[in-house]
């Protein structure tokens, strides 16, 4: 391959980042600059807490994750920022922008003068590549965006020597924020087909030379810009490796692909590899002519940004990437210190204090704290009391955050805490609300959100249909939009729904999606939701009633530990002599979780399970969640009928008249349905072994 790529047949040069993080221009590598810019969100919290939030720790734990474990790279950390504070986030990337280019981008300028490059494709943002080629006097045309990417194809075509040597910057280019592909989501999106035809045309025609690129993307997505797939048809390619470096796995994979007579990888030092390989006189500029170090300048420019962000979206970010990391008590206990100590008037407006309000709403409804612990009397006498506990009651952050108007999904989880409050009529409202408003204009991580909010509802409700068809909906958008997050929640939750439906196989299927997601992105929430379903699905399609408990249980002994967890501790400022209250939460899931397990005891015979279900049930539902009230009211009727003997028929009849009572107060339709139907088929003694759960 290096006699074909040193002839004067014109090449493809594939640019990496590795290219202008050599000497002179000195730029940061993906991983270096992810530190720099974790390093200036924790400073920027820091100043913001007054030091009194564990910011090296935050820093260190966010580092670790990152290089040890396959769970937090830097496409992924850039997708919770980029949810947290939109386009503002891709403003990031022009704190690299830098008039300093290296030897690569020189060596490539010198080949351009030499009509030895067909093109330039690079997955740099910066601008190097243009500065060194205008510095050369060379002519060329950037393509960074669909509409460039559409009009590559024509260029292409053109044929002709005068043409400008095309420079296709395939993830975006810095002075155009909008075209930044920087986030998981949009990577797995894939990059537009116009762009893929013309990469596919370069391919059919030149050799490509693959010059300070790792080749990470290719062991992610084995068929990268469709590198791998054009392999019959290709000319061929060489990868140039830096000393000392591996060489990833999907490499390898592709030279196999390709073949010894259309592959190489040499081994050689970036910075002179091109000056070697074709004899030529490359000049850089001086960096002493720079005022600072490009680190030092980076970091400056960071810390300008998150200035601009503001520090509830820092705090909103911080959180963001502390729940990724599983520490959601940690997020937590920022989030209520920043309301509680942090926070001044200028911070308490805007779009970031929106999202901030929803952020603590859903921590706070996470661990069930879905009302404030202390009613308001009539007659206001308690209002400072209330009004000290406000802390605790996710209602109201997530109605400030909807009815600022900016948070829509915070309408729908708002309408999913109805539903566990046992307001279901007034759940329904407003989901319905909610939904037709994401259904008009929404986007599609919109309508994923809202769907997902809405399936407590469906289940308070019983509704299966419906819901089946939404959560395919949502499974689509998050196909389509590459958001394996929301795509693997929306997979649990179409599973539950299928396995209602007694959709057996199909619920399979996504169950095991679910568990593939969310094991490769260390998803903790989709894989102890999966496993409940799971339990639910083995026990309910016969595959494996005990195995089904013993998964069941599992999950209800991981909520039990999880919400074992001290939360916080409370002192009575007016009584100090009292000891602290210690605070502790009721993840709202282990309602699902106990009635699925109950409903497995059931199906096996095994009273023991029965019992100790519907003892905590009793506690958990009338006193917390009385959404779910009625579904433990018809658990224990069942449980009734089906092992109950005579006296026991008239605690059932009792039941079913609470269960009648409770759906008209709370206007759920299923549990007024579902009661008048066990009324009528109230079965004789004889036959209480027959009968079927509802």
């Amino acid at each position: 391959m290096l006699d074909l790529v040193q002839s004067k047949e014109p090449f493809v040069a594939f640019v990496g980042a590795g290219a202008s993080a050599i000497a002179p221009s000195s730029l940061p590598t993906w991983s270096q600059f992810n530190s720099l810019l974790l390093e200036a969100l924790c400073n920027t919290l820091a100043a913001f807490s007054g030091n009194r939030q564990p910011t090296n720790e935050m820093l260190e734990t966010f580092r670790w994750r990152r290089d040890k474990t396959q769970f937090f790279s830097p496409d992924f950390q850039a997708q919770l920022m980029e949810e947290e504070v939109g386009a503002d986030y891709f403003a990031v990337w022009q704190s690299i922008d830098s008039n300093v280019y290296g030897p690569v981008h020189a060596g490539l300028a010198e080949l351009a003068a030499q009509r030895q490059l067909a093109a330039i494709v690079t997955t740099n943002f910066d601008q190097l590549t243009e500065k060194a080629l205008a510095a050369r006097g060379q002519k060329y045309q950037v393509f960074h965006d669909l509409r460039g990417f559409e009009r590559l194809a024509t260029l292409l075509e053109s044929g002709g020597k005068r043409r400008p040597l095309p420079v296709i910057k395939i993830h975006g280019s810095i002075e155009d924020a909008a075209s930044l592909i920087d986030t998981l989501r949009q990577r797995i999106a894939g990059r537009p087909q116009s762009l893929l035809d013309a990469l596919r045309r370069l391919l059919e025609r030149h050799v490509w030379v693959f010059l300070g690129f790792s080749g990470a993307d290719f062991s992610y997505n084995r068929n990268y810009l469709g590198i791998l797939d054009a392999a019959a048809d290709a000319r061929g390619f060489m990868f140039v490796a830096r000393e000392g470096s591996k060489i990833e796995a999907g490499v390898t994979r592709l030279t196999d692909a390709y073949g010894a007579e259309k592959s190489s990888v040499v081994v050689g030092n970036l910075a002179s590899w091109l000056s070697d390989t074709f004899r030529l006189d490359v000049k850089v500029p001086d960096a002493k002519a720079t005022t600072a170090s490009p680190t030092v300048r980076v970091r400056e420019r960071l810390a300008e940004w998150t200035g601009r962000l503001g520090n509830m979206a820092v705090v909103n970010i911080i959180c963001a990437l502390l729940r990724s990391a599983g520490l959601d008590h940690e997020a937590l206990w920022l989030l209520r210190k920043t309301w509680k100590s942090y926070r001044t008037p200028d911070d308490t407006s805007g779009v970031s204090y929106d999202r901030y309000s929803y952020n603590f709403g859903m921590s706070l409804f996470d661990v069930g704290f879905i009302r404030n612990p202390v009613a308001l009397a009539d007659d206001g006498s308690n209002v400072m009391e209330w009004r000290a506990h406000a802390d605790q009651n996710a209602f109201e952050y997530l109605s400030r955050s909807y009815k600022g108007g900016r948070v829509r999904v915070a309408g729908a989880h708002l309408a999913s805490l109805l539903a566990y409050r046992g307001e279901v009529r007034r759940a329904l409202h407003l989901a319905s609300e909610v939904g037709s408003a994401v259904t008009a204009d929404g986007t599609g991580l919109e309508l994923c959100d809202v769907v997902l909010a809405r399936t407590v509802i469906y289940d308070v409700v019983q509704i299966f249909g419906r819901a089946v068809e939404q959560l395919r909906q949502a499974l689509g958008a998050a196909e389509r939009l590459g958001d394996e997050c929301r795509r693997a929640m929306v997979c649990v939750q179409l599973a539950r729904f299928l396995t209602y439906a007694r959709s057996f196989a199909e619920a399979e299927q996504h169950l095991d999606e679910a568990d593939r997601i969310g094991e490769r992105l260390d998803l903790r929430p989709v894989l102890l939701t999966n496993r409940g379903v799971r339990g639910m699905w083995l026990a309910d399609s016969g595959r494996s009633v005990i195995e089904g408990i013993q998964v069941l249980r599992d999950v209800v002994d991981t909520i039990h530990a999880m919400d074992d967890v001290p939360l916080f501790t409370s002192i009575d400022l007016a009584q100090p002599v009292l000891a602290a209250n210690v605070v502790k939460g009721r993840h709202p899931v282990i309602c699902r979780a106990l009635l699925d397990l109950n409903r497995a005891a059931l199906l096996a015979g095994d009273s023991d399970i029965m019992n100790t279900t519907l003892d905590e049930l009793d506690g958990v539902v009338t006193d917390v969640f009385p959404g779910y009230c009625p579904h433990y009211y018809i658990a224990y009727t069942q449980c009734l009928l089906r092992y109950g003997d005579e006296a026991q028929r008239a605690l059932a009849a009792d039941l079913i008249q609470r269960t009648r009572d409770l759906g008209k107060a709370s206007g759920n339709p299923w549990a007024t349905q579902v009661a008048k139907q066990l009324s009528q088929h109230m079965l004789r003694p004889t036959d209480a072994g027959a009968a079927k759960p509802v």
